[in-house]
């Protein structure tokens, strides 16, 4: 770890909570960054093998906190398709006003129907009932009474079904008040308590500590085992995805020594803010909560704003970093082994019925490529797809990604090679193989259990299943808090009828039932004749559900023992994919079409290039090993020299860094200004892309457009006075404009 790099971090992170509220600015001294890993350029190759299973395709890192705002903000048809999994909402009544907000939001009450519309849970985090940050204690009999109405209120609330933990304080290492409400451990014992004389269900969440810290754990859960108050969830925010595995290894030697049963962990704030809105630094997390299989949920942190699922929208549209997060909510099946290389990650999805492998990469520079292995069934050679989605920064909106290349590949050993010529290290690459007839199906029609939104059920392993995993313990009918249902997320082509088929497994000697109702409809009773054994025997069956009629696009499908407004089922059967399918006409799939490719690219080196008030600077991240910096001044620039083989429009991109550290005129973003043979100056924005060239940080591609003659063309890139700061590696031009360059 570099100590200035660390300290850049902090200090960023105090300055923006200066006169916003910044949710870190007492916190920040138990917290550490590191340098990233060096984004070799070129020459990296990252291994996927399908064959390998990691677990169930949950979306474990699709969340956030706050990331609703009101039951309409985001707009629930842009949130679909990123198949929320976990949310941290404020509480009921909130008054919280983080990061300069005027008005209390995300009420988790509030926001619930568009929350279980998603398939999202939600824990509520109790102290946001207080307006400032860092909380400012009152007194016990103020928080304890706060405490019931909180939890009172949610009982009020019969229909809201995906409510599942409790937070007690957030952040105790930095924000209790020890002098006023004396030691943390005692106070957690005794608002666990509070809880518990109302709430005997719902799971508590803790401690939500600033980071993970191996003393401050043993402490808390050594009291915690004392009092009777270990909590269901174990909670924490991570700052760097690189030492996750050892803190959860230590997490469990806490446990074992402690005699307390490993509970699941939620990592419930992820995510510096120069890293947050930069793809392939958001996609080092998604990879290692993936990989690290005790994770059950993570998400996105509140540096900002709330309503945007953290960055992921501006102005209700997609960012750059939208897509990543919805390429990865398009994963189904199972996700499967991707080995961390250096900068280079990724996190990869198989859907053996379909006959789909969705991988999505990034965090390395220059030319390199993805080894896929275990792909044996899909033929001697598979039509493959690469898209790109850029670092756009949190104030720009990209409206689709870009198809970089597809064609078909030769299979050799059930494996391929996937090039991905000058990678984008802050940008995110999907992958997405099937045969080359394409998948299966045109449409997806079997959706997993185990992939689904389970509430208060288990999922387990089968090989009988149908992709290897299926849900039992279906069993309470209860209220609200623990009714057990799976809640299918069904996304269909075209609106009408369509056909239901269920396989289950039934070991009770007898036929079960299960309510059924989608889309807000009334109740329907699907019988489950035995199967003679339960899903642990390969006992599974298939019965047909009535014909339903689904809307185009997203659809919602439960299947519960109990719910609201359902009387309960009988029996028991557990759950192992649903069948969707239409007699109607359905868009057949085709291959993408590959784009054109730039027929012209010429590049040249920052250090080599004229400069004025800037300096050189070494960095193994850099294309040719140096970059310039230091370009602070009014006059700063680097002036690039080009001949052009004709007049016409180019693209130009530019390799440059911006750490985000500064914040004039309400933004982290830098503007860089543009001329072109000495011409008017247009404006380009270089979004945060991570630390400095100097600290580790990487180089980014920022496009633009640009207007060149036949022959020899200047290109002037500079300091725009009163505007953020940005480090340049290199300067590109490419013809035809837009053509993509591979």
């Amino acid at each position: 770890m570099s100590p200035s790099e660390d300290t850049s971090r902090r200090s960023r992170r105090i300055m923006r909570a200066a006169g916003a509220a910044l949710a870190a600015v007492a916190v920040v001294t138990a917290v550490s960054a590191v340098v990233p890993a060096t984004a070799a350029v070129g020459g990296n190759t990252l291994s996927i093998d399908a064959s390998k299973v990691i677990r169930p395709a949950t979306h474990v890192a699709s969340g956030g906190l706050y990331a609703l705002a009101t039951d309409t903000v985001p707009d629930k048809n842009v949130l679909l398709p990123l198949r929320l999994n976990q949310l941290t909402q404020p509480a009921p009544g909130v008054q919280q006003l983080g990061n300069g907000a005027t008005t209390p939001s995300g009420d988790a009450l509030k926001v619930a129907p568009t929350a279980i519309a998603t398939g999202a849970q939600q824990t509520i985090r109790m102290p946001d009932i207080y307006p400032d940050w860092p909380y400012k204690w009152v007194s016990w009999d103020d928080y304890l009474g706060k405490v019931r109405t909180m939890v009172q209120a949610r009982l009020d609330a019969k229909s809201t079904t995906n409510i599942n933990g409790w937070e007690l304080w957030n952040e105790p290492d930095g924000t209790w008040n020890t002098s006023a409400a004396g030691n943390f451990t005692d106070g957690w014992a005794k608002i666990h308590a509070e809880v518990r004389k109302l709430d005997g269900v719902t799971p508590i969440v803790g401690p939500s500590i600033q980071g993970y810290n191996h003393d401050w754990m043993l402490s808390f859960l050594t009291a915690a085992k004392k009092s009777n108050t270990v909590p269901d969830i174990i909670s924490w925010h991570q700052w760097n995805a690189d030492v996750l595995p050892g803190q959860l290894a230590d997490l469990r030697k806490i446990e074992s020594s402690l005699g307390i049963t490993p509970r699941p962990v939620s990592i419930n704030e992820y995510a510096w803010p120069d890293q947050v809105d930069v793809p392939s630094s958001s996609l080092r997390y998604i990879s290692t909560f993936e990989r690290e299989t005790d994770v059950r949920d993570a998400e996105r942190p509140y540096w900002f704003e709330s309503g945007t699922v953290n960055g992921l929208l501006h102005n209700g549209q997609p960012t750059g970093t939208y897509w990543l997060y919805k390429w990865y909510g398009d994963m189904t099946g199972n996700i499967v082994s991707v080995t961390q290389n250096g900068a280079q990650d990724g996190v990869a999805a198989l859907d053996s019925t379909r006959k789909i492998l969705n991988a999505v990469v990034g965090g390395a520079t220059g030319n390199n490529s993805v080894s896929i292995a275990g792909l044996g069934g899909f033929g001697s050679s598979v039509q493959a797809t690469v898209s790109y989605t850029p670092d756009s920064g949190r104030f720009a909106n990209v409206a689709a990604p870009t198809t970089v290349w597809s064609g078909t590949l030769s299979v050799s050993n059930g494996a391929i090679s996937v090039p991905l010529t000058g990678q984008d290290p802050a940008g995110a690459y999907q992958i997405l193989v099937t045969p080359t007839t394409g998948p299966t199906t045109s449409y997806q029609q079997t959706y997993e259990a185990e992939n689904a939104s389970v509430s208060n059920a288990i999922r387990y392993s089968s090989t009988a299943a149908s992709n290897g995993g299926y849900v039992g313990g279906i069993d309470t009918v209860g209220d609200a808090r623990n009714n057990s249902f799976v809640d299918f997320q069904v996304q269909v082509p075209v609106a009408g009828d369509y056909a239901l088929s269920i396989r289950y497994a039934n070991g009770t000697g007898s036929t079960s039932t299960q309510g059924l109702a989608y889309n807000g409809g009334g109740w329907t009773t699907v019988s489950y004749p035995s199967t003679g054994g339960w899903g642990s025997t390969g006992k599974f069956g298939t019965v047909s559900g009535p014909t339903l009629k689904l809307n185009a696009g997203f659809n919602t499908i439960r299947l519960a023992k109990g719910s609201p407004y359902f009387a309960g089922g009988s029996g028991y059967a557990e759950l192992d994919s649903i069948t969707v399918t239409t007699s109607a006409s359905v868009p057949t799939w085709t291959a993408p079409a590959n784009p054109p490719a730039a027929t012209f690219v010429s590049r040249k080196e920052a250090e080599s290039a004229t400069i004025a008030g800037g300096t050189a600077y070494s960095s193994g991240n850099a294309s040719n090993g140096s970059f310039v910096g230091s370009l602070d001044a009014k006059d700063s620039a680097v002036t690039f020299t080009f001949d052009a083989p004709s007049a016409g429009a180019y693209t130009l991109t530019l390799g440059a860094a911006n750490s985000g550290g500064f914040f004039q005129n309400g933004t982290p973003s830098a503007v860089v200004a543009v001329s072109v043979n000495g011409g008017s100056a247009n404006d380009t924005t270089v979004p945060v892309t991570g630390p400095w060239g100097a600290n580790g940080g990487f180089f980014a591609a920022v496009t633009t457009t640009v207007q060149l003659n036949a022959g020899s063309n200047t290109i002037r890139v500079g300091h725009k006075d009163g505007q953020n700061y940005a480090e340049l590696d290199y300067a590109q031009v490419s013809n035809p404009a837009g053509a993509v360059v591979r």
